[in-house]
């Protein structure tokens, strides 16, 4: 007995034993720690990127559903942080021009969990804050201004700035407050106009407007009585320009402005309708381009045709061409001459101008910057 108490064999296996739980919580925390340290450098970055995007979206109004949405394609991509659960996300506008989000999500711990008093899982957090400059590019007037002095009606071009992140794109009724400096700039009586060019503020964008009235060309005596035969019905059409990650999108309405009465049965004095496909776009890589394709250039010609859409943004160095077709199709009525309410040809290039691109960045390109 005196003997066993004696022995020292085995000491070093009972120290060890006794202090191997603290050694491997303080193992564990580190490599927790480093876990955790890489979730958190993962989860920023994922933070970044979707701040960003909020800020450049136009739902401006719903930044949750923006975020929902990249959260659900960063997990759909397999590039949530690894070993974090599911990311919880809070984000709001602090101001008109700023954003700030946060992002967090619970790390399950594989060791340090093992020392008393440490949670089987490590919060993290992160936050970033975004700020938006001032709107900066948009066109300038265009290089080229072309309405067709053949035609039988009388057009008029406007160029004008929209509020197109306040205005409410299902409520077509109540886009004009969010229309500004409205300016005529051509006519296809080749009249020249002195006008100042609008400039846009931050959340608006550079569209146009066509004031079509029909038949006074062909028929001048329906200016000073527009209720005779053929009559001359005026309809205003606008593109009420939206720019989704440097693309413009061109959400035409069009209001019936003077209606006679003959033409009451398919139009009201003050209609707005919505949905109008009377405007063809093509990017140009030069002005030699921007011209029809039988002159040599890219520039669709015919009629009775369905218009191009270009589906690419303005870049410096190109040119933007628009035509318009002053009587889209679709509108009631007959259509088996041009007298009629309903006729078209479909042709595009009753009005066409050429805009060149800005110099750097793109057509409602804004600065957006992380400030946190």
């Amino acid at each position: 007995m005196f003997e066993f108490c004696r022995d020292r064999r085995g000491g070093v296996a009972m120290v060890f034993a006794v202090t191997a739980i603290p050694l491997f919580g303080v193992a564990g925390i580190a490599v927790d720690y480093s876990r955790a340290t890489d979730a958190r450098s993962q989860l920023q970055a994922v933070s970044d990127g979707l701040a960003l995007h909020v800020a450049n979206s136009e739902n401006r109004q719903n930044p949750e559903q923006v975020i929902e949405a990249y959260l659900a394609q960063v997990s759909g991509q397999g590039r949530e942080p690894d070993h974090l659960g599911s990311i919880v996300s809070e984000g709001s506008w602090i101001n008109q021009n700023t954003f700030s989000l946060e992002l967090s999500g619970d790390l399950r711990t594989v060791m340090a969990h093992v020392v008393p008093g440490i949670a089987e899982s490590m919060h993290v957090s992160v936050r970033t804050d975004v700020h938006i400059d001032a709107l900066t590019q948009q066109y300038d007037p265009p290089e080229m201004t072309y309405l067709n002095p053949d035609a039988g009606d009388y057009n008029q071009l406007f160029a004008y700035c929209y509020d197109h992140e306040s205005a409410n794109p299902a409520d077509p009724q109540g886009r004009d407050r969010y229309r500004s400096q409205m300016t005529l700039i051509a006519d296809n009586e080749g009249t020249e106009y002195d006008f100042d060019w609008p400039r846009c503020a931050e959340g608006e964008s550079l569209s146009f407007s066509m004031r079509n009235q029909r038949h006074v060309r062909s028929h001048p005596g329906l200016l000073d009585n527009p209720n005779r035969p053929p009559f001359a019905p005026v309809f205003e059409y606008f593109t009420d320009t939206r720019i989704v990650n440097g693309r413009e999108i061109f959400d035409i309405i069009r209001v019936a402005e003077d209606i006679p009465g003959a033409w009451n049965r398919w139009f009201r004095p003050g209609q707005i309708d919505q949905g109008f496909d009377m405007l063809e776009t093509v990017r140009c890589e030069s002005l030699d381009e921007c011209v029809g394709e039988s002159d040599g250039g890219i520039l669709p010609e015919g009629k009775h045709r369905a218009p191009q859409v270009e589906d690419r943004g303005c870049t410096p160095g190109s040119y933007m061409y628009f035509g318009w077709e002053d009587r889209p199709p679709g509108q009631p009525g007959p259509n088996h001459n041009w007298l009629q309410p309903g006729w078209t040809d479909r042709s595009y290039d009753d009005i066409r101008i050429v805009m060149k691109c800005p110099d750097s960045g793109e057509i409602g390109s804004r600065n957006v910057r992380i400030i946190r």
